[in-house]
């Protein structure tokens, strides 16, 4: 049977309901359902460790996947084996308090090593640098939400906070997270498609050797074409192997602090998405693979609910560790 695994990236938060979305809340009724556990009780909700559980990675490879050479890879951006690779999110801050807010435009970045790859997104990449990794210490802005932004700023290596100070004013910060030196994933699906155009999932297929698919129009944000992703992720499955479809726009509305835009988006993903799937005859697992706050800017966990829909299986199923998402779908 075709499958498709939909994540829909940042889905929940303190107020979602799942009956608010009229066609994932009449699946859940009339199919399978339950809970994954999509991030460890040591862990923090992020995105690439959360999504490599659901593909099944496992939970001891998931830390050596750190964010900046998959995000490099996702983008295109060229680095060699001994370089350092550091993600960038550019974030409002306060004239008033000197606190961080949500996710806001990039500035013009002059810098060498440096490559916009979003809106608030970069990546910084250290020329012959990795070396430096074990001694640096960074501090993800989803992860801190509203602090002052001084405790933001990189330790251990003069270069990094320079480039932070350099990319820092009144009203907005540029915050250097998530280094990593190159490397390389056990698990992969030779077989299998990606559906997506966020850089980290596009990074995470190429590193797990999946076929990356970016239908024209797609983006990973709220402005994305849902009906081309659709119909590529349904084209996929009938090729045969495991399709994922990585839906973003409901985290990045999050991370802008929009409550509205991230509820008018889940509502498109419902009619454009989730509700062909479900009557495309296909077995399709629906989840999230963390939630996100358009109160705090910043990621949330705590289970994550799933909906299966076209198998044989009905009811409550419990709740799962994420590493059993694939063969959940799978059954």
């Amino acid at each position: 049977m075709n499958e498709i695994l939909c994540i829909i990236d940042g889905m929940t938060d303190e107020n979602f309901e799942i009956k608010s979305l009229p066609n994932l809340g009449a699946a859940y009724e009339a199919h399978a359902h339950g809970l994954f556990n999509t991030t460890p009780a040591d862990k923090k909700p992020e995105s690439l460790g959360c999504i490599l559980r659901l593909l099944g990675l496992p939970e001891e490879e998931i830390g050596k996947a750190a964010r900046g050479w998959i995000e490099a890879l996702g983008a295109g951006v060229s680095f060699a084996q001994e370089d350092l690779l550091l993600r960038t999110t550019c974030v409002s801050v306060s004239r008033k308090s000197g606190k961080i807010g949500g996710a806001r435009e990039n500035p013009p970045i002059h810098e060498p090593g440096f490559t916009q790859i979003g809106s608030y997104q970069g990546l910084l990449v250290l020329k012959g640098k990795g070396w430096k990794l074990d001694r640096i210490r960074t501090f993800p802005p989803y992860e801190n939400p509203h602090i002052y932004e001084e405790f933001l700023l990189p330790r251990g290596d003069d270069e990094l906070l320079a480039f932070a100070l350099r990319n820092q004013t009144d009203d907005y910060a540029v915050v250097p997270w998530g280094q990593a030196v190159p490397g390389s994933l056990s698990v992969q699906y030779k077989q299998g498609a990606m559906i997506a155009a966020a850089p980290i999932v596009r990074g995470i297929a190429r590193a797990l050797g999946m076929r990356c698919e970016q239908p024209q129009g797609t983006t990973g944000d709220v402005d994305t074409d849902l009906a081309a992703k659709r119909e590529a992720a349904l084209a996929a499955a009938r090729q045969g192997g495991p399709v994922c479809l990585h839906i973003n726009g409901a985290d990045e509305a999050s991370h802008r602090a929009d409550p509205l835009q991230k509820q008018e988006f889940l509502m498109r993903v419902d009619r454009e998405i989730i509700g062909p799937l479900c009557d495309s005859g296909m077995r399709v697992l629906f989840c999230a693979d963390h939630g996100a706050s358009p109160a705090t800017a910043g990621h949330l966990d705590g289970p994550q609910p799933f909906v299966l829909v076209n198998s044989e299986k009905s009811g409550d199923l419990g709740t799962f560790d994420a590493a059993m998402a694939m063969k959940l779908l799978k059954g």
